[in-house]
């Protein structure tokens, strides 16, 4: 191995050429969207693996010097004739002056999101419950995973015709209320792409594509000035499967998440919910009874929108209950969430329940 001082602020380390270069830290670790340019043009980025390939350097000539950039990294200038000997890059850390901060040497071990949730349930087009409120969850810092939840105020509506609406059906599986969503661990970008075996295919500075190994674009990953946008249709976890006498199909499963970002900070695929502000899960399917002749449409919505994260190595059991929650009727008479301290929240217009035929739900159904 060949090693090669730049200068006293970096160092590189050379290897036969392999025809792709990897980028990484002094531990040998991937370093994402590394910039490469020179005085003139931009000539691409490395991938969320630190991969870099197909860089069109043909304006180039051999002692023209190429820029290897990242805010988080001291700058490297290379020859194109030395880069193209490379296969394997090591930036060096730059060093901030930081203010003093107190940092546990350990994470606590729930994590708390507090927020507005709402639930829409339509059937056949038709909105069939309605459910909003504020709420609160206890969740595993460590994985995400979902440890219960205390539902603080609540209103749940339901279609004032919901029996005749029924009454066409003769399915055995059946929507009998709105749930409260929960926030998906299994869906933030970082856990939903190792999975699934996603590749990361950068499509401009502040957007990159999930891929599937089958070439599928799966989700898409944007960021923008303080917030990050994410975007899946998963279809990996469709099911056609039959319970009881009815054949259950589900036809599209689609989420979305914003988390808050600092446009000059490094981009990263999340793996937690800390910088979580909205939730979207969006579930169609489509149920037929064995004696029917067309099926029965169920469009499901979730939202959660998030006020607040925290975290507590302790927590009171009898606060929190381990179940998703069906409420029914009403916790207060305010119809409208307008004090969820939110930064990314939606209300609804005051004709919304109205122009939906929908009323007061006072009793759980059973469908």
């Amino acid at each position: 191995m060949k090693k090669l001082f730049l200068s006293c602020l970096f160092k590189i380390f050379a290897f036969s050429a392999i025809g792709q270069v990897l980028v990484v830290d002094t531990l040998n670790n991937p370093i994402p969207f590394v910039q490469f340019s020179s005085n003139k043009y931009n000539f691409g980025y490395s991938d969320l693996n630190g991969n870099v390939s197909s860089l069109k350097l043909d304006v180039l000539e051999n002692d023209d010097t190429l820029i290897i950039n990242h805010i988080a990294f001291q700058i490297v200038k290379l020859s194109k004739a030395t880069f193209e000997s490379c296969d394997t890059i090591v930036l060096i850390p730059k060093v901030y002056s930081l203010s003093t901060v107190n940092i546990s040497s350990e994470v606590p071990k729930f994590q708390v999101v507090k927020g507005c949730y709402r639930s829409q349930v339509y059937i056949n087009g038709l909105l069939s419950y309605f459910s909003e409120g504020k709420v609160e969850y206890l969740l595993k810092s460590k994985n995400g995973k979902f440890k219960g939840l205390r539902i603080n105020d609540f209103i749940s509506y339901q279609n004032k015709d919901i029996d005749s609406i029924y009454s066409k059906y003769k399915t055995e599986v059946g929507v009998d209320n709105a749930y409260i969503p929960i926030p998906i661990a299994s869906k933030l970008p970082n856990q939903f792409k190792e999975k699934n075996n996603l590749n990361i295919i950068k499509a401009d500075k502040n957007l990159v594509h999930l891929i599937s190994e089958e070439n599928i674009l799966v989700g898409k990953l944007s960021y923008n000035k303080d917030i990050s946008e994410y975007s899946i249709e998963d279809p990996f976890n469709k099911r056609d499967k039959k319970l009881l006498n009815t054949q259950v199909t589900d036809k599209s499963l689609n989420y979305k998440m914003i988390f808050s970002y600092n446009y000059n900070s490094e981009k990263i695929l999340f793996s937690d919910f800390n910088n979580l502000l909205y939730q979207m899960s969006t579930y169609n399917q489509s149920l037929q009874h064995r004696k029917e002749n067309f099926p029965k449409e169920i469009l499901i919505k979730h939202e959660l929108f998030v006020e607040d994260v925290s975290f507590t190595d302790e927590y009171n059991k009898d606060y929190y209950k381990d179940g998703t929650g069906m409420p029914v009727g009403k916790s207060r008479d305010i119809d409208s969430w307008d004090d969820c301290n939110c930064k990314v929240y939606s209300t609804l217009d005051s004709n919304f329940l109205m122009r939906n035929n929908m009323e007061l739900q006072t009793k759980t159904n059973k469908y």
